[in-house]
């Protein structure tokens, strides 16, 4: 089994940075490093990756995740109880802020309108 090396990926430090560590690791040790930013995992290769290749391969693992993360069924069932509650906020607010029957009427339609 290959052994394969982990590089702390300090925080604070920008993609490019921490990938030009993690290939000069690789590259001095001639093994495969692993290393996560941003909640990402990112595997170096010493034979075939180059620091703008694994920024590369970093950004578009990092969209892909972020687009899985917002479309799982969690957050779109989060997104809808959100839209719910600002919902009812919004009509709570329009009516109680009415002081007669017809300021809430206009309230209200235009609560509809809005909608």
């Amino acid at each position: 089994m290959e052994e394969i090396l982990e590089y702390d990926s300090i925080v604070g430090h920008h993609i490019s940075n921490v990938a030009a560590g993690a290939l000069a690791l690789a590259m001095k040790e001639q093994k495969r490093v692993h290393f996560e930013f941003n909640g990402t995992d990112v595997l170096v290769d010493p034979w075939n990756d180059s620091r703008n290749g694994i920024v590369k391969r970093w950004e578009n693992d990092f969209k892909v995740a972020a687009k899985a993360y917002q479309e799982h069924p969690d957050r779109i069932t989060e997104a809808a109880e959100r839209e719910r509650k600002n919902e009812e906020a919004r009509a709570a607010h329009m009516i109680e802020t009415a002081k007669t029957e017809v300021e809430m009427r206009a309230a209200m339609e235009v609560f509809v309108e809005v909608k």
